[in-house]
């Protein structure tokens, strides 16, 4: 029996170079739009560059509400590896944006 047959070689974990584009919706009361802020974790260097990209008014029965477009650019090789959630084929990592 070939002894490299009898044992599976795992290959270590290697994280993409690419960087990868976020785009998330964020809505609220018009009424509400000077206490509105949006922020990425400073702490998390995988993310970067938040933009607003689009902000349209939308009525809704008597209410008017901000609709607003943002993108972040995510950085997959500079996530702490100890974040990192491996299912299956799957990794995912928690990000955190926080609207304040």
């Amino acid at each position: 029996m070939d002894p490299t047959k009898s044992f599976l070689i795992i290959q270590p974990y290697t994280p993409k170079k690419e960087t990868f584009n976020i785009y998330f919706i964020e809505t609220h009361l018009s009424s509400e739009d000077t206490t509105i802020e949006v922020k990425l974790d400073s702490k998390d260097s995988s993310l970067e560059n938040l933009f607003k990209i689009n902000s349209q008014i939308k009525y809704y029965g008597k209410d008017i509400y901000l609709v607003n477009v943002y993108k972040c650019i995510f950085n997959p090789s500079l996530v702490d590896k100890k974040k990192i959630k491996f299912n299956n084929d799957i990794n995912t990592v928690e990000i955190k944006i926080t609207l304040t």
